[in-house]
């Protein structure tokens, strides 16, 4: 009983140890974002100015969303603007890179996708007129889905 009052003692003593630390950082960061005394007499002379009879109100437009463009000239050289260059680009995609990201299925030649595609299918008739489906699953998952092409 005696050990529940003393851990509770302590358990006190460090909460009211952060109260304190709490309030203190609240107040030191009151003093450091507090208004100078110059800034306060300044904010209620600007609004003296602006309650007083002779402060005309002006037309504001906000320039934030106005998009600034830059107008450039661009001059061709004669020699540029005459000159055309044939371009060719591949019809297939070439990849160079074999440690990427995508599954090897996506690289294998049509005929070996078909391949596998059709003894995929025979597997999964074959499973389902013999009701193996919870086998059919396991084989099946190391067979890509449908042919693809690369």
């Amino acid at each position: 009983m005696q050990m529940v009052l003393q851990a509770a003692a302590k358990t006190d003593e460090v909460l009211k140890a952060k109260i304190a630390k709490r309030e203190e950082e609240a107040r030191k960061k009151e003093n450091q974002e507090g208004v100078s005394l110059e800034e306060q007499v300044r904010r209620i002379k600007d609004i003296e100015a602006i309650e007083s009879d002779s402060f005309v109100p002006q037309a504001f437009k906000s320039s934030r969303d106005d998009v600034k463009t830059e107008s450039c000239d661009v001059a061709l050289e004669p020699e540029l603007e005459q000159t055309h260059q044939d371009v060719t680009f591949p019809v297939s995609i070439i990849y160079k890179d074999d440690d990427t990201l995508a599954h090897p299925s996506l690289f294998m030649d049509k005929e070996k996708a078909e391949e596998l595609w059709l003894s995929r299918t025979d597997v999964t008739k074959a499973g389902e007129t013999h009701g193996e489906s919870c086998q059919l699953k396991q084989a099946s998952s190391s067979i890509p889905s449908g042919p693809r092409t690369a």
